[in-house]
């Protein structure tokens, strides 16, 4: 190997060797204490050489994954052998994490609950009634002249008034190609046990599509963390998890509470950061600015911890579980009832004629821990190495701000963990939201 490193004794001399080469792939070693330096034009190493911000790709003049070194990318002069299939993340002693090039589809993280409305007849006319639950509606009445568009109308009123509005995710719409009328619930409360119909004349029947109240249950396949531990000790459900961005928005839009207590579940903003409205962190953290920084530091996420969300570092695992639960849809066609992991495990990176370990099936949606190494270190300017990595792929980038991608962790019956983009914390959502999918993988 070592004919193939040029080696300098000091900076200098690296730096004044005119004969080095800067278009093609370079290696040295400079003995003052500088190390290894990758420069040149798409610096191929292996993994044992692979860090934070290098792109994964498959090379098939080896037929072995590979990695470009940060900063060495060059899409003019990469070899024809190489596909893209990430970029490093994170990594430990025998493990690559990658993250995706691009976010896949958006979705719910648990599919709505769905009921089929047919039999109407439209030579008699009729009357029916629903019932969620516990609560009835009133009468619903239709005649001959009326269609499948009317009588929806007539059914969206009759649960309106009932007090199952569209603001709670209550949404009935005409499906012409299979003659029925759909009622969608996308909402995170209560739990829908029993929907039924009654029609004294036996026309209108309610077939339930979804097996199950996905988004107000537990899935029964994942352990549920409800917690995630501060810096400070607190238990909260939420936390600081990209500092740049939790410093950037509690500075400005953090709360106006006064003498709040050290563990306090608040962030105050840098405002009512002072002796006057909040003495006790004055006094702890210190004043100003700098008392501020040290302040928003504590209500960062514990990191390493062994207890509560943080502990969830399984996203293959959560995914592979998540992933196959299926329904079978209004059209006959299976669908996923959690979209959020079956879309990350729909991703791959196929290269003709070769088995990368990178394909479809081979990638899932990031587990709370997962997610955490991935956006920890992004900056608001995307100058970190992930982003601009990411940027000279023309990938998406992970952003500090601006971006709100599911986890595959659950937090109980009706939430799922997911990074807050706004904020710059892992957060807690209702599993009806839809969010950003970004997969990720290990290697």
């Amino acid at each position: 190997m070592k004919k193939y490193i040029n080696n300098y004794l000091t900076k200098a001399a690296y730096t004044a060797d005119s004969n080095r080469a800067t278009t093609k792939s370079a290696v040295s070693n400079i003995a003052d204490g500088t190390g290894v330096v990758f420069d040149g034009k798409n610096v191929l190493v292996e993994k044992a050489a692979a860090g934070i911000g290098d792109i994964a790709v498959y090379d098939t003049a080896v037929s072995a994954v590979r990695f470009i070194k940060f900063g060495t990318y060059n899409a003019t002069t990469l070899p024809a052998s190489i596909t893209i299939l990430g970029v490093v993340y994170y990594r430990t002693e025998n493990r690559v994490n990658i993250v995706s090039k691009n976010n896949q589809p958006s979705a719910r993280w648990a599919e709505g609950y769905k009921v089929k409305l047919s039999g109407f007849d439209f030579t008699s006319g009729g009357t029916f009634t629903i019932t969620v639950n516990s609560t009835t509606t009133a009468a619903i009445t239709y005649t001959n002249t009326d269609t499948l568009t009317t009588i929806a109308a007539a059914i969206a009123t009759a649960l309106t008034n009932a007090g199952f509005t569209s603001a709670t995710g209550w949404v009935s719409t005409v499906d012409n190609a299979n003659n029925c009328i759909l009622i969608v619930r996308n909402w995170y409360t209560p739990v829908i046990n029993t929907f039924a119909i009654a029609d004294a004349a036996s026309k209108v029947v309610a077939t339930i599509i979804t097996t199950k109240d996905y988004q107000c249950t537990l899935s029964g396949l994942l352990t549920a963390y409800s917690n995630i531990t501060r810096v400070d000790g607190s238990v909260s459900s939420w936390a600081g998890a990209n500092y740049p961005k939790f410093y950037s928005y509690y500075y400005a839009s953090g709360g106006a509470n006064v003498n709040e207590s050290l563990k306090s579940g608040n962030v105050v903003k840098f405002a009512v950061f002072n002796a006057t409205d909040n003495p006790i962190l004055v006094t702890y953290y210190g004043i100003g600015e700098v008392g501020y920084a040290a302040y928003i530091k504590d209500k960062m996420l514990r990191y390493p911890y062994s207890k509560g969300l943080i502990i969830d570092d399984n996203g293959q695992n959560n995914t592979n579980l998540l992933a196959p639960v299926m329904y079978i849809d209004i059209d006959g066609v299976l669908k996923p009832a959690y979209p959020a992991a079956y879309n990350a495990k729909q991703f791959g990176v196929a290269v003709n004629g070769y088995t990368t370990g990178f394909e479809t099936g081979s990638w899932w949606l990031p587990s709370a821990r997962e997610m955490y190494l991935l956006i920890k270190d992004a900056l608001l300017d995307n100058s970190d190495v992930i982003n601009k990595t990411l940027v000279a792929i023309s990938g998406d980038k992970v952003l500090a701000s601006g971006y709100y991608p599911w986890t595959s962790t659950e937090y109980n019956a009706n939430i799922a963990w997911s990074y807050y983009g706004t904020i710059g914390s892992l957060y807690n959502y209702n599993k009806f939201s839809t969010n950003n999918v970004r997969s990720v993988t290990a290697f």
